[in-house]
């Protein structure tokens, strides 16, 4: 069954990454388009949340590309959230 998503990139705007339309359009498993480097990323994430950063120290010991994806993952979570709660 496809599941139809919000285009991350442009918030639904439309742009090049989602054809113009606003929106991702999944026909398979995740599992199987999503690169390893990804899921690696939001395990990552996860445990940056729950204080345990990827490097020792604190948030500035962290790469900033590294913060950023976290945020990002973080937010996306967050959205997915109140889009399966119905909460906006």
């Amino acid at each position: 069954m496809p599941y139809e998503t919000e285009c991350p990139s442009c918030s639904g705007r439309g742009c090049d990454d989602c054809g113009g339309g606003g929106s991702l359009r999944l026909t398979g498993c995740p599992r199987r388009t999503i690169p390893r480097a990804a899921w690696e990323m939001l395990d990552a994430a996860e445990l940056y949340e729950k204080g345990l950063p990827p490097e020792h120290g604190g948030t500035l010991d962290q790469a900033a590309d590294f913060v950023r994806a976290a945020r990002f993952v973080w937010n996306e979570e967050a959205r997915c959230k109140r889009q399966l709660t119905g909460d906006r």
